[in-house]
């Protein structure tokens, strides 16, 4: 909580820290940052007699050491826009204490209004860098508010602010880091409606933990947290009732208060990360509203297919064939097969019986090339080791049977 009490016109009570995430980037041309935080005005305030019940918050960035210098989120309740004017949030930039509008694209019904004390609202900002401008996009709410800085803009640093204008000014967390220009232009907007980080601002300050044996990596961003429960990242693991399986993803119904960081599946179970999102106690799975599973599909053993093949040669000798397995499970399959096996039985067939120098390595299925010239066998032509025996008397000797193929 930022309080502010003062009755001096443009006072205000800032509170800021350095992010070790922000850096200055001077490797490259341009630069691109992400910020965000949660933010609410108390309820309750009133700073003299006669004044509405109202408040006023801020967020900065690029601050600099002294804290009069930075880009400043200004964000109002209705109640003090509708007697002071201007519009609910603003965005100053403020050089030695003084601040300067900049014009954005807000502009008659397309803006942000209806600003009240007591309610949550989420500020997430990305801000592109270079010598002559800052671009700087504000999603409030999931309402986007657009801003250009080229006359004289400020330099990046990594400071941090949380500001009260007026009265008392709450925060839930705040976060900031580099960004990639990939993640810059990818990004589609903030959903309001998914617990207190935004889907976009959980891949800003969590898109780079790493899963693996060792567990969670490194994250992307910096954050403060100032909520009252911790939002605990939690290990689990599972074993499916049925194995194996084929699973598809993790999935936790309409629970959007959870979010799912990090996975990795197997046929036999799965390990997952979760993030409790809520700023509160929240139930995993409560086997009502809340479910925490894994959707896929079982492997099952299938009925018999069988499929049969017949000539219409009445002078050739039928010779039949039957190829039992249980992991043919489409009739697609075992057509193939059976087209295989006939293809490869319709051809004049040469087996072999050899006996070679010791060789442990070989087995049945092994796809061999004989050369023996006496016989009209080239070199080009495969055999498939159909037997194997192994037998030791003064050293080990092998017989293969083989089989063209």
């Amino acid at each position: 909580t930022i309080s502010n009490t003062s009755t001096v016109a443009n006072h205000y009570e800032i509170a800021y820290r350095a992010f070790p995430s922000v850096t200055s980037q001077s490797a490259e041309t341009t630069k691109y940052y992400a910020f965000g935080t949660t933010l609410f005005m108390n309820p309750t305030d009133k700073i003299t007699t006669g004044d509405p019940t109202a408040s006023d918050s801020g967020f900065s960035f690029f601050v600099n050491n002294g804290g009069t210098t930075m880009y400043l989120v200004e964000v109002r309740t209705s109640t003090v826009t509708n007697l002071l004017g201007g519009k609910d949030v603003q965005l100053f930039k403020v050089v030695n204490g003084n601040k300067k509008l900049l014009a954005d694209n807000q502009a008659g019904l397309n803006q942000i209004v209806n600003i009240i004390q007591g309610e949550s609202y989420k500020l997430d900002i990305m801000v592109s860098c270079t010598s002559s401008a800052n671009n700087i996009t504000v999603y409030f709410n999931g309402f986007k508010i657009s801003a250009t800085d080229n006359t004289t803009p400020l330099s990046p640093t990594s400071n941090i602010g949380m500001l009260s204008l007026r009265g008392d000014a709450m925060f839930d967390y705040v976060y900031g880091m580099d960004i990639k220009k990939e993640t810059y232009d990818g990004t589609t907007g903030f959903n309001i409606y998914t617990g207190k980080y935004t889907d976009e601002t959980l891949k800003f300050i969590f898109g780079n933990i790493l899963f693996d044996t060792t567990g969670l990596g490194s994250m992307d961003a910096a954050v403060e947290d100032f909520g009252p429960v911790a939002r605990e990242i939690r290990y689990t693991t599972m074993r499916y009732n049925t194995r194996p399986a084929y699973p598809l993803k993790p999935s936790l119904g309409i629970n959007d208060f959870v979010k799912i960081l990090g996975y990795r599946m197997s046929p036999f179970g799965a390990q997952v990360y979760v993030l409790n999102n809520s700023g509160t106690y929240v139930s995993l799975a409560d086997g009502q509203d809340a479910t925490y599973f894994i959707a896929g599909k079982t492997l099952s053993i299938s009925s018999q297919l069988e499929y049969t093949n017949y000539t219409t040669n009445l002078y050739t000798t039928e010779e039949p064939i039957i190829f039992e397995s249980v992991w043919l499970q489409t009739e697609g399959d075992v057509k193939n097969l059976a087209d295989w096996i006939k293809t490869q039985w319709a051809k004049k067939q040469s087996v072999i019986n050899l006996n070679v120098f010791g060789n442990p390595m070989i087995s049945v299925g092994d796809i061999v090339k004989i050369k023996y010239d006496y016989q009209g066998i080239s070199s080009d032509q495969n055999f498939i080791v159909t037997s194997v025996n192994q037998s030791y008397g003064e050293g080990l000797d092998t017989n293969i049977v083989c089989r063209t193929l």
